[in-house]
């Protein structure tokens, strides 16, 4: 079981490295060669979304099988001990919104069970613009907020707003700790961001502060 979530964490970080690598503006073939072997790609409108899933809390075999066959306490307990192995349920999401066969925006996000059985997600995009409802000054190139997550389990998210005009130093901020999504020990949000951790101090907001 391990091997298997190793080599699709592999996986991912190869896709991953190819997805940091595109800029707003490519052409759109760029993204699906960066996304070539994603396992679940789905379309809604100009959006292209694709998913990598691994863990013992994902619809996948032989995971399925123990969770209908087992009473939930039973599972739950299961799930637990399978974690501190290194085995741990996570998601990863890449996507981008395209229209005349150019890249208008990137994304991507993962969401992974750390340190105590907490949700943690980080998750960034680039666009032309920060979205509007977040109310950002006029001509702001880059924005982060943090959120408590309020699903089953609980635990912290940690969003980042980029654009073409945002620094270096801020788009470095979009670079995942993918070690978190095979921890014995598991991870908080500060050691799944943490180049985040670092550009959001300088802006006065202290990431590490919810991560425990």
């Amino acid at each position: 079981m391990l091997g298997a979530e190793a080599y699709s964490a592999w996986r991912v970080s190869r896709m991953l490295t190819r997805f940091e690598a595109l800029r707003v503006g490519d052409d759109a073939s760029a993204f699906r060669r960066a996304i070539t072997g994603c396992e679940n790609v789905r379309y809604q409108g100009a959006t292209t979304i694709c998913t990598v899933s691994a863990g013992p809390w994902t619809a996948r075999q032989p995971w399925a099988f123990f969770a209908k066959n087992l009473p939930p306490q039973t599972y739950e307990d299961f799930t637990s001990v399978l974690h501190h192995l290194g085995i741990r349920s996570w998601e990863v999401t890449v996507l981008a919104d395209t229209s005349n066969q150019r890249i208008d925006s990137l994304g991507a996000g993962v969401y992974v069970i750390g340190r105590g059985t907490k949700s943690l997600l980080g998750t960034w995009q680039v666009a032309n613009q920060i979205p509007i409802y977040l109310n950002s000054p006029p001509g702001s190139a880059t924005e982060m907020h943090r959120a408590h997550l309020t699903s089953e389990p609980s635990g912290n998210a940690f969003f980042i707003y980029l654009t073409p005009q945002s620094t270096q130093e801020d788009l470095s901020a979009r670079r995942f700790n993918l070690k978190c999504l095979l921890s014995f020990r598991g991870c908080d949000l500060c050691e799944l961001l943490p180049a985040a951790v670092v550009v959001a101090a300088k802006r006065d907001q202290h990431l590490c502060g919810i991560a425990q």
